[in-house]
C-alpha cells in the first residue's frame, strides 16, 4: 500500500522533524569496521565522548573523523598481521583520508560552514 502525502503534510513533518533535531544534542559517538581477507577478518571499534551539547551537525563531523581513525586502526591490524605490505597500508590510509576530507568538506558545505566549490571558484 502506497502511502500519498500532500504538500501541507510534507512541510509540516520537516518543519516539525527540524524543530526537534534542533533540540537534540550528541554525547557520544561510536564507530567499527571490519576488513575482510582471505582467511580471516580483523575487527576494530571506538567510542567517543563529545562535548556536552555537541548539535546533530557536529556529531556527524565527529563520526567521520572517527571512522577515519578506526580505519586507519583497523588496517594497522591488518599490517601488524603482515596480510599486507607498508605500500599497500598507505595506500589505505592515503584512500580513507582523501574520502574523509571529501566527505567533511559536503558536510561542512551542507552545514553552512564552507562555501561550495562552484561558488568559490
Amino acid at each position: 500500500m502506497e502511502c500519498q502525502m500532500n504538500t501541507e503534510n510534507l512541510s509540516a513533518i520537516s518543519a516539525e522533524a527540524t524543530r526537534i533535531r534542533g533540540k537534540m544534542t550528541v554525547r557520544k559517538v561510536s564507530c567499527e569496521v571490519l576488513v575482510k581477507m582471505p582467511r580471516r577478518d580483523f575487527r576494530c571499534e571506538m567510542e567517543a565522548d563529545i562535548e556536552e551539547g555537541a548539535t546533530i551537525e557536529e556529531a556527524r563531523r565527529s563520526h567521520i573523523l572517527l571512522a577515519l581513525e578506526v580505519g586507519i586502526a583497523a588496517n594497522r591490524a591488518v599490517l601488524a598481521e603482515a596480510w599486507i605490505t607498508e605500500e599497500q597500508f598507505a595506500s589505505r590510509v592515503q584512500v580513507l583520508k582523501k574520502n574523509t576530507i571529501a566527505h567533511l568538506e559536503r558536510l561542512m558545505t551542507d552545514d553552512g560552514l564552507l562555501t561550495p566549490a562552484a561558488e568559490a571558484a
